[in-house]
């Protein structure tokens, strides 16, 4: 390549025109990524926490008129 290397490094060349990253921010990246993906599966799973809980509050709404109506076995 007729590429100039404008600065040395301690594993190899880094050649900006090449598109290569150093290390470093391979390293950052792939922390970033990571933490990005944790935040997501946190959120999902404090979604579907939030899901149950109103599914039971309505079922037990339901529960409690079916027993006020009359009808089933009251306890």
């Amino acid at each position: 390549p007729a590429v100039r290397a404008t600065k040395p490094s301690a594993f190899g060349i880094y050649r900006p025109n090449f598109g290569n990253k150093t290390k470093e921010t391979k390293r950052k990246k792939k922390k970033e990524k990571k933490e990005k993906t944790t935040k997501k599966q946190e959120k999902t799973q404090k979604t579907k926490e939030t899901e149950k809980i109103i599914k039971h509050r309505e079922n037990r709404k339901k529960q409690k008129q079916y027993l006020a109506s009359g009808s089933g076995d009251k306890i």
